[in-house]
């Protein structure tokens, strides 16, 4: 963490790892390159997430319900560890990865929903459907939603996805991440947002996360 916060190099003994003057290079630039730590775990997880990350992220492929009711019982847990540790938790950020299909054919639904183990609540259904399960998310206070399962490889599909999605939500400063899952799909967003910035002078960046490739839009 000291890494991320230092211009200068870090000297650092731990129970398990030591740094001696040790360079971060290339540093952070602006401002900190926050941390995110993945997984809800009550105990260890979440503890380490109030001592030394920045990011809480509820990740709807772990089968846990994508609600408002558990998105607050993980975060009120978050909170104690914050109280414990003297943490802000104001400090925090308050994320998620929401498993996403727009769709209303009831077989693939139903085909997703059993084949990926997904729980309660995943935006997975038709546009009115969606439009509730991502409101009832907005409510819990979230800074950021991440969607994942679109079908990327095809623009258009992305398209009428953000359409569905302007039409409801519109919310100056809050961010949304749709997630890439294979490298066709990358190739053909990134001709994609080309043709985006250029008509139409939007926000859009290619960012990666645990992995995982992202197309944001604000």
């Amino acid at each position: 963490r000291q890494l991320f916060r230092s211009s200068d190099p870090v000297t650092f003994q731990g129970d398990f790892y030591v740094l001696d003057d040790a360079p971060f290079s290339p540093g952070s630039f602006d401002k900190p390159i926050p941390i995110m730590v993945g997984g809800t775990g009550p105990k260890r997880t979440l503890r380490t997430l109030a001592m030394y990350g920045d990011i809480f992220n509820l990740d709807g492929w772990a089968g846990g319900p994508m609600t408002k009711d558990y998105m607050d019982h993980k975060w009120g847990i978050l909170e104690k560890h914050c109280e414990e540790v003297g943490r802000d938790i104001a400090e925090i950020s308050k994320t998620v990865l929401m498993p996403t299909l727009l769709s209303d054919d009831q077989a693939k639904i139903d085909a997703m929903m059993k084949g990926r183990r997904l729980g309660e609540g995943s935006a997975v259904g038709s546009k009115n459907y969606v439009i509730d399960r991502v409101g009832e998310i907005i409510e819990s206070g979230v800074d950021e939603i991440m969607f994942g399962g679109l079908q990327t490889e095809t623009p258009e599909e992305f398209e009428r996805f953000e359409r569905e999605r302007n039409e409801t939500y519109r919310t100056p400063g809050f961010l949304v991440r749709i997630e890439l899952h294979d490298l066709t799909a990358r190739i053909r967003f990134q001709r994609f947002f080309l043709t985006q910035i250029a008509s139409r002078s939007r926000t859009l960046l290619h960012s990666i996360h645990n992995g995982r490739h992202f197309l944001e839009m604000s």
